[in-house]
This record gives structure tokens, C-alpha cells and sequence, in this order.
């Protein structure tokens, strides 16, 4: 037997294996009654898979919020990305040169992501002990401008990040031990 035959063989049963697992689930829901199949599945007929137009086809209002964060995604990329494009793109300098570049790169970023990382840990772990997810905003009795407010956003970074410079940990860090 030769290795040619031995993938035939290996597709064949996984067919027969799908056909076989396939068949299985249709008979056991064809087999059960339509009260049953309703209460179990979901679906009783196979007419239920089938979409079905509804008025409106989508909520606009999440079709916006997603087309806002598709085009403040694309342009995250371009800017955060942009020049190693621009780099591959037109082979503006070599490949070594871009590794150089891509290292350098890196580095340098390097004492920012870790500054602002605590800031972006402080104000998660504010904004999760201010807002609650399971209520919208009426019910929360937050109002936007105390929320947001600058005093209490320079408490929150005195508060944080302050110690989080000198010590090198976040308060969130220091509360959990």
C-alpha cells in the first residue's frame, strides 16, 4: 500500500464518518414529535431556518456605533502601523534596515506603554467601580459631567499612577496582596 491510498482511505472514512454523524441527528429529529422538537430545539420544521425579513432589517443606532469603531479601527492601524506599510509598500529601505527600524521602534515605546499602562489599569478599575454594565445610565444616577469631570480624573491619576512611577506597582496591585 502506498501513501497515495492511504489518504484516500483517510478521506473516505471521514466522509463516511460526517454522512454517518449527519444522518444520525436528522433521523433523531425527525423521530421526535413537534411539541418535543419545539421545546428542545428551537425549531420545528425545517422552515424555521429559513430567514425571515423583519422591519427594520437592523438598528441603525448599532450600525453607526459599529461603523464609528470599524473607521476609528482602520485608522488606529494606519496610524500605529502606517510607516511599516508605507516602508514594505514602495521597499523604501531594505529588509534589514526595516528590522533595525522595527527594533528601535520598540524600544522606544517601551517606557510609555509601561507608564501608561498603569493609567490604563487605574481607570479601568475606575470606571468598573463607577459604572455597572447589568444597568443603563438613567438607572446608575451618575451624571455625565461628575463622571468625567477633570478633578476627578486628576485624582485618579494622583492617586495611581503617582506611586505606581516611584514603586513600580499600580495601587490595584498593592490592594490585592
Amino acid at each position: 500500500m502506498n501513501r497515495q491510498s492511504a489518504l484516500y482511505f483517510y478521506g473516505f472514512g471521514y466522509i463516511i464518518y460526517s454522512l454517518l454523524i449527519t444522518s444520525s441527528y436528522y433521523l433523531y429529529f425527525l423521530t421526535r414529535t413537534k411539541e418535543e422538537r419545539r421545546r428542545l430545539f428551537k425549531i420545528a420544521s425545517l422552515k424555521d431556518l429559513i430567514i425571515k425579513p423583519t422591519h427594520p432589517y437592523f438598528d441603525y443606532k448599532l450600525f453607526n456605533e459599529t461603523k464609528t469603531f470599524f473607521k476609528q479601527g482602520i485608522w488606529m492601524k494606519l496610524l500605529t502601523e502606517g510607516e511599516r506599510y508605507i516602508m514594505s509598500i514602495f521597499n523604501l529601505i531594505s529588509y534589514k534596515d526595516q528590522a533595525i527600524f522595527d527594533t528601535i521602534n520598540n524600544l522606544g515605546s517601551l517606557l510609555p506603554r509601561l507608564i501608561f499602562s498603569t493609567l490604563e489599569e487605574s481607570a479601568y478599575t475606575y470606571f468598573q467601580q463607577t459604572l455597572s454594565r447589568t444597568k443603563t445610565i438613567q438607572d446608575q444616577h451618575i451624571q455625565g459631567d461628575e463622571m468625567l469631570s477633570a478633578s476627578k480624573q486628576h485624582e485618579v491619576i494622583k492617586k495611581n499612577v503617582s506611586p505606581s512611577l516611584s514603586a513600580g506597582k499600580t495601587q490595584n496591585q498593592v490592594s490585592l496582596k
